[in-house]
C-alpha cells in the first residue's frame, strides 16, 4: 500500500506526526553508497513501460513531487532503507500488523508518498462520489425495478448466482435509500497516466485505520517535508464518517 499525499487549497500545514522523528534513531551508514536515483531511468530498469509518478518520460521531475524529489534525493539506498527497517519496527510495536500465514507482519508502507495535486483530487473526489451514487442507484433497482434485468442490459443468472445477492432483502428500501455506507474504491494509473478504478469494495472495506496511522509514520520518517508541504489531513476521517452516518 502506498501512502497518498494530497496537496491542500489551504495554507495550513498539518501535523500529524503523533511522536517523534523515526530518523533520529537511524545510525549513520558509514559503506559508500550510489546515490538514490543514479540509473533509475535506464531504457532497461524494471517496468520501464509503467507510468512513472516522478518523472516525466524526458527524465525531469514533475512539478508535484519536486519537493519530494528535492528531499530523498540526497540519500543513498543504504539508509533509505535503514529508514524502512526503522518504520517496521515502529509499526510493529505499535501493533500496527496484519496476519500471514499464522505470523503477525508489519503492514507494508511505501517511504515514497503518492503526490496529487489539489486539482487533479478534486476531479478524482467527484469522479468517486458520482461512482458511488451509481452503485447505490444499481442497488436500489436489482432489490427494486430490476429494470435493469428486464432490459436485458445485464443477464438476469449473474446476478441470482451470485453469492452476495440476498433475496431476503428485495422489496426493502432502507433509510434515506442508503445501502452503501461505506466504500473502498481502489485506483490505479494506467501507462498513460489516467487513473482507472481497479476494484470497488462496498460490504465493509477495511483499511481506513491503516491510512491513518501511516500518515502519522510517514510524518516521522520525513518531518521536514511535510513541515513544509500543504498536505490535506486524514485524522479527521472519523468526523466525516459520524456526519455521514
Amino acid at each position: 500500500m502506498t501512502s497518498v499525499s494530497r496537496a491542500a487549497p489551504d495554507p495550513a500545514p498539518v501535523d500529524e506526526s503523533g511522536g517523534g522523528d523515526l530518523q533520529d534513531g537511524v545510525p549513520p551508514d558509514t559503506d559508500q553508497a550510489p546515490a538514490l536515483f543514479d540509473d533509475y531511468l535506464e531504457p532497461d530498469r524494471p517496468h520501464a513501460g509503467a507510468y512513472d509518478e516522478m518523472f516525466a518520460a524526458d527524465g525531469t521531475v514533475r512539478g508535484p513531487y519536486r519537493a519530494l524529489y528535492e528531499s530523498i534525493a540526497a540519500l543513498d539506498a543504504h539508509d533509505l532503507n535503514s529508514r524502512s527497517l526503522a518504520l517496521d519496527r515502529a509499526m510493529v510495536d505499535q501493533g500496527i500488523t496484519f496476519s500471514l500465514s499464522g505470523q503477525e507482519r508489519p503492514f507494508p508502507l511505501d517511504l515514497v508518498p503518492r503526490v496529487i495535486q489539489a486539482a487533479e483530487w478534486t476531479k478524482l473526489e467527484r469522479g468517486v462520489a458520482q461512482r458511488v451514487r451509481a452503485l447505490e442507484a444499481f442497488l436500489a433497482d436489482i432489490y427494486g425495478d430490476r429494470q435493469i434485468l428486464r432490459e436485458g442490459v445485464l443477464p438476469r443468472r449473474l446476478i441470482t448466482s451470485c453469492e452476495h445477492f440476498h433475496r431476503e432483502a428485495f422489496g426493502i428500501t432502507p433509510p434515506n435509500g442508503v445501502r452503501i455506507h461505506v466504500s473502498g474504491v481502489d485506483l490505479v494509473r494506467d501507462e498513460e497516466g489516467t487513473f482507472r478504478v481497479l476494484e470497488d469494495n462496498l460490504r465493509n472495506p477495511s483499511g481506513v485505520s491503516y491510512v491513518m496511522e501511516n500518515r502519522r509514520a510517514m510524518a516521522r520518517v520525513f518531518p521536514d517535508l511535510f513541515n513544509r508541504q500543504r498536505v490535506r489531513a486524514v485524522a479527521d476521517y472519523s468526523t466525516h464518517l459520524l456526519r455521514a452516518l
